[in-house]
């Protein structure tokens, strides 16, 4: 996976992943300028972009912290989906699950590890594949209304994309969600 700091409208379009890497000073300065651009872009390529990023934040590796558990990136991310609420359309959600852990910043957590929790540096260290690292069970609350707006906006750009399937499987992770 080839991580880009920005890309064309072409190259998302032509690309299978794009891998995205928040840096630690953008979400202490709660900088957005780099991904205005970047979901500015993915809009543009629209329907072709779909299903095809992966976000990392840069400076947390070393915990074994989940990034919905660090106050800061939880902030950042809520910003941010403030601003671009179908932004979920475009996160990859077949390979490497990193829609679960973005959504669950949107979420009040309740989680349960199935195994011993290890930093990714730590599962690097003893040699451990991602893949076979401790599982981790969630349970998303969502306050409701915010759910219902992720729900319409998401909807809103499938429709004007036309693109009712990833709408239909997108459905399917909302409906996990717990509303209070």
């Amino acid at each position: 996976m080839e991580f880009f700091e920005k890309f064309t409208t072409q190259e998302a379009i032509e690309t299978d992943f794009i891998g995205l890497s928040i840096q630690s000073n953008e979400v202490k300065h709660m900088n957005f300028n780099r991904t205005d651009q970047i979901m500015k872009t993915l809009v543009e390529a629209g329907k072709l972009a779909s299903n095809k990023v992966y976000w990392s934040f840069e400076g947390y590796d070393d915990v074994p912290t989940e990034i919905y558990e660090i106050p800061a990136i939880r902030k950042w991310v809520h910003r941010f989906s403030k601003k671009y609420p179908y932004f979920l359309y475009f996160i990859e959600k077949d390979i490497t699950d990193s829609y679960v852990p973005l959504l669950a910043c949107l979420c009040d957590v309740q989680s349960v590890y199935l195994g011993e929790k290890l930093s990714p540096i730590e599962q690097f260290d003893n040699d451990i594949n991602p893949f076979n690292a401790p599982k981790q069970m969630l349970q998303l609350t969502m306050v409701k209304e915010w759910k219902e707006r992720l729900v319409f906006e998401t909807k809103s750009l499938c429709e004007k994309l036309n693109d009712k399937e990833e709408f239909e499987r997108l459905s399917i992770y909302f409906e996990q969600i717990n509303t209070k």
